[in-house]
């Protein structure tokens, strides 16, 4: 990607508006040549996500999952994942206001006939958790049966809400299987990473929802990118061809009624190969378009800095 002279540009801005007429149409927001906010994003995880995973939003949280997964069965309390073949599936708890202690005892030990192996964990160094594991279980069916082993990671992911991860090993006929080192350390990334999708009946700026962004990454060369709304697309200097769309509404009613699946509606979107992925915050929708998991998910995880200003 050509990168421009920071100064060149600000002396081209410059004599540009001196020679613009009163008639002249509305320049867009006003920008240098890189928007770049400091300090940068500090994720404070001990790993990067896998360079195959991809990130999906469901039920209010940002999960960050295989690229292979996708979302199975589910209830307002409860949801699954699945992936390609054995050893690949996850179920998803969700409760409110709680705490780790208590989610564990009333729902996973008092509740059950055996008592798991209980422990204490930090995720990836950045998000502390209870990890239970069960006694192998039988399973039964009219011609084989075998035994599975269950993990459960139980974990805090802000003060109104406690979620829950649990896998179980595969089910293979006359054989006693466990839960594999993989399968252990990919349920810790997804947990670790799990994020809520905060959301606020506020109304952010153009140049606040810059700024925040550009502490997860450098905006480059904006221009108007709307049909029906007010819509601006930025190149991202970390990566060739990565863009941010931002879309800004006059509220957030205005935002919910005319993109109510924050997909850009109204919008120039980009037709590319880059994975996409979106969030809708106040008036707001954001979409990240990039190959680098890690940059899309900073990026939409850099916008909870918005529901910190002053109103």
């Amino acid at each position: 990607m050509h990168r421009r002279d920071p100064a060149v540009i600000a002396v081209a801005l410059a004599l540009a508006s001196l020679t613009c007429s009163a008639s002249s149409p509305p320049a867009l927001p006003p920008t240098t040549a890189a928007i770049r906010d400091e300090p940068p994003l500090n994720l404070g995880f001990s790993r990067p996500l896998p360079a195959d995973w991809t990130i999906i939003s469901t039920h209010g949280l940002l999960l960050a999952v295989p690229a292979t997964w996708s979302e199975g069965e589910d209830n307002p309390s409860a949801f699954t994942l699945r992936g390609v073949g054995g050893d690949t599936s996850m179920r998803i708890d969700l409760y409110g206001k709680d705490t780790i202690d208590h989610v564990v005892n009333r729902h996973y030990v008092q509740s059950n006939a055996e008592t798991p192996e209980l422990k204490k964990l930090v995720l990836l160094n950045a998000r502390p958790a209870a990890e239970l594991r069960y006694s192998p279980r039988t399973w039964n069916s009219p011609t084989s049966s075998g035994t599975y082993e269950g993990r459960v990671i139980v974990t805090q992911l802000s003060d109104q809400q406690i979620v829950v991860f649990s896998i179980t090993s595969d089910q293979r006929p006359r054989e006693a299987t466990v839960v594999t080192a993989q399968a252990a350390d990919r349920q810790e990334m997804i947990a670790a990473y799990a994020v809520p999708l905060r959301d606020a009946d506020r109304t952010f700026t153009r140049g606040q929802i810059e700024h925040t962004l550009g502490r997860a990454g450098t905006l480059l060369d904006p221009r108007a990118a709307g049909v029906g709304v007010d819509a601006v697309i930025y190149q991202i200097a970390e990566e060739s061809g990565a863009f941010v769309l931002v879309s800004i509404y006059p509220d957030r009613a205005a935002r919910a009624r005319e993109d109510p699946d924050a997909t850009g509606n109204g919008a120039d979107v980009p037709n590319g190969s880059v994975p996409i992925a979106a969030r809708a915050i106040g008036n707001a929708v954001v979409l990240v378009g990039a190959r680098d998991v890690t940059l899309r998910y900073r990026m939409l995880v850099a916008l909870d800095d918005l529901l910190s200003l002053p109103r």
